[in-house]
């Protein structure tokens, strides 16, 4: 076996093993466990840091596991917002960074990132989810910019 044969027997089973590992970080997202989602994510990176949409969710386990949201969401951001760019699947970048935002209470820069997740993916229930109670948080807080204090209406 040559040094090209062996790289590229190395390289797929890396890829495997990549896979694997965002497979089960992605389970036990799903499940919550988040120490458990980040070390195995972490590990899809290393052995695959071209894919950017391994890198995505890695930023978003990241981003719900810490306390202190404000100190990752910018890093967050980008790393989402390059996922945009390069993924062939950028509804689920959009979904995160709606979340993202809705966490930081950006309601409107949230229902933005939802209402492309629904562009791209008309049926994907959870957007369409966000996008129903957004709107209603959005409406009713005009309504009590426009009524005023004590419901008074501004002039």
């Amino acid at each position: 076996m040559d040094s090209g044969e062996f790289e590229q027997r190395a390289s797929s089973a890396d890829s495997a093993a990549a896979e694997d590992a965002f497979e089960r970080g992605s389970s036990a997202l799903r499940r919550e466990d988040l120490a458990e989602a980040i070390e195995h994510l972490s590990r899809a990176t290393t052995l695959n840091p071209q894919s950017i949409d391994y890198l995505a969710v890695l930023a978003w386990a990241r981003f719900i596991a810490t306390s202190d949201k404000a100190s990752v969401a910018d890093e967050t951001r980008k790393t989402l917002l390059r996922a945009v760019a390069k993924s062939k699947s950028p509804e689920v970048a959009y979904f995160y960074l709606g979340r993202v935002e809705r966490m930081l209470g950006n309601d409107r820069h949230a229902l933005r990132y939802f209402r492309e997740v629904v562009e791209i993916k008309p049926r994907h229930a959870d957007a369409k989810a966000e996008i129903r109670i957004l709107e209603q948080k959005v409406q009713a807080a005009a309504a009590r910019e426009k009524s005023g204090l004590f419901g008074i209406k501004k002039r």
